[in-house]
């Protein structure tokens, strides 16, 4: 025992550290083990409400675990509603109790309507049952005037303008027989709204929703559109101003604004401005929304390179199939 005692003395590497050990310049610790539940975990910081260390540690994982979202059903087809931020997925609508939107880049929302295989998209699932579907190819309805002076007292859709007229005569004319027992007269929200890039978007839909008008084809709302994307912008100038257009936030994740990308012609929407007469919201084709007013004349005969893309309700008893994806889009039975 003495000899493996003077051998270990004399390794050059344990005295080494031995002379550090002696003069200070590290200290040695003993740890002791205590079991996880006998220790006390202040959660204060955390708002969670486990007390020992091995409940907190199972309670944030319950917090961070990614958990499926709820579910919906469209057309006899069951349907998980997204909860995470720029997934493509269906989205319960925070601000109108009922709704679900497409969200997305390229969500499986294609649908076949009027014998165009994939040729129209579900835009929102409506508190009502009905489905509010876009066609993704644009009408030959494309001017939006006015046969009479305007008044503020009617909204620039009901008064009567070439536009209205158009889709529910000219192109709902064009639709097989099908097509047309497959959609129902419905209230559509056609309030003027505040040109105004700071206004909140639910005060937007509060004045989208102010007015309604009965009838079988219109087109999306402001808010419609801004709804589509993965993210919702916290402010609405980022789409609505040269200045601080975000492309990533307003095109690359919006669904509605790829359907137009590289189209060179914009896209009417059904929303007017509630302060400066003959003035109408549109979607530009590099996915930025304005309003355009110099176009808007009481003579019916002047036309624009924007375009109509219509907007139909489909009837809430309808059974569908298929997955929604293009080459698998849901077909009406």
């Amino acid at each position: 025992m003495k000899g493996k005692i003077k051998k270990i003395l004399k390794n050059r590497i344990f005295l080494f550290v031995l002379g550090i050990l002696i003069s200070g310049s590290v200290s040695v610790f003993a740890v002791t083990y205590f079991p996880s539940n006998q220790v006390t975990y202040n959660n204060g910081a955390s708002g969670l409400k486990s007390t020992d260390v091995q409940g907190a540690i199972d309670e944030l994982y319950g917090v961070c675990t990614i958990s499926k979202g709820s579910t919906t059903s469209i057309g006899g087809i069951t349907i998980e509603v997204s909860n995470f931020n720029n997934a493509d997925g269906l989205y319960k609508d925070e601000y109108e109790e009922g709704r679900y939107f497409y969200k997305g880049t390229n969500p499986d929302n294609y649908i076949t309507f009027n014998g165009e295989k994939a040729g129209w998209r579900i835009l929102s699932l409506e508190s009502d049952g009905t489905i509010k579907i876009i066609r993704r190819t644009k009408s030959s309805c494309n001017r939006w005037s006015y046969y009479d002076e305007y008044d503020f007292e009617e909204t620039s859709w009901e008064y009567p303008t070439y536009m209205n007229t158009c889709l529910n005569s000219t192109y709902y004319n064009e639709l097989n027989s099908t097509a047309q027992n497959q959609i129902v007269s419905h209230n559509w929200n056609v309030g003027n709204i505040k040109d105004d890039k700071y206004v909140s978007l639910n005060r937007q839909i509060d004045d989208e929703n102010s007015k309604q008008w009965n009838g079988k084809v219109g087109l999306i709302t402001l808010s419609e559109y801004i709804r589509a994307s993965g993210d919702v912008p916290v402010n609405l100038s980022i789409c609505g101003s040269r200045d601080t257009f975000d492309p990533d936030l307003c095109v690359s994740i919006n669904w509605i604004a790829q359907m137009l990308s590289g189209v060179y012609y914009d896209m009417w929407i059904i929303t007017s401005d509630n302060t400066t007469p003959h003035h109408i919201y549109r979607i530009e084709g590099k996915g930025r929304y304005s309003t355009v007013g110099s176009i808007m004349e009481t003579n019916p005969n002047v036309t624009t390179n924007m375009s109509s893309y219509p907007v139909v309700y489909l009837k809430a008893d309808l059974k569908l199939s298929g997955t929604g994806t293009q080459s698998d889009p849901y077909v009406i039975e």
